[in-house]
């Protein structure tokens, strides 16, 4: 979808490039669907980087595509980042993103509206910072990573001494 949504951008944006930052098992489809777009020098996939935080402060936009998400660090550290973000509407990214103000959200594989979106930041600079200045203090005062950090603690102490899983005991 997001590389369908970068196809359609470009068609308004043609100096725009994509860059995928990771590794993993979508890789190969990826590049061949790069290549069937036509995207081959316009996709850039980076692989493993430990430098994620520098590149995306240097992007115009972040995009999260997901077809499902719970609660996305990866979205919450591009925020901090300040770029602009555009998220597909599922799992905790619409507590995250507000509309408008923050970002984007755009259904999930819907590359048109995906397209609009990242048109519409790219037309609009003044909008684009301020959105990024938005997300970045709302993750400053919404989203505590000690706090989460504690929580998940707490989360994972409790579940290592309940015990094997397995029926319930006997009334």
């Amino acid at each position: 979808m997001l590389l369908e949504a970068v196809r359609l951008a470009r068609v308004q944006h043609p100096d725009r490039h994509l860059v995928i930052a990771g590794d993993g098992p979508e890789r190969a489809l990826l590049e061949q669907t790069r290549e069937k777009l036509g995207l081959t020098g316009v996709v850039h996939l980076l692989g493993f980087r430990d430098d994620v935080s520098a590149l995306v402060r240097m992007f115009d936009v972040f995009a999260l595509p997901s077809l499902t998400e719970g609660t996305s660090v990866t979205l919450l550290e591009a925020m901090l980042a300040v770029p602009p973000v555009l998220a597909t509407r599922v799992g905790g990214n619409p507590e995250i993103v507000v509309y408008g103000r923050t970002g984007f959200l755009a259904e999930s594989n819907d590359g048109a509206a995906m397209a609009s979106r990242i048109g519409s930041l790219l037309q609009n600079p003044s909008q684009a910072a301020d959105f990024g200045n938005e997300g970045r203090a709302r993750v400053l005062q919404q989203f505590d990573f000690q706090d989460m950090v504690v929580a998940y603690a707490e989360h994972d102490s409790k579940l290592s001494t309940r015990g094997p899983l397995g029926p319930s005991p006997s009334r």
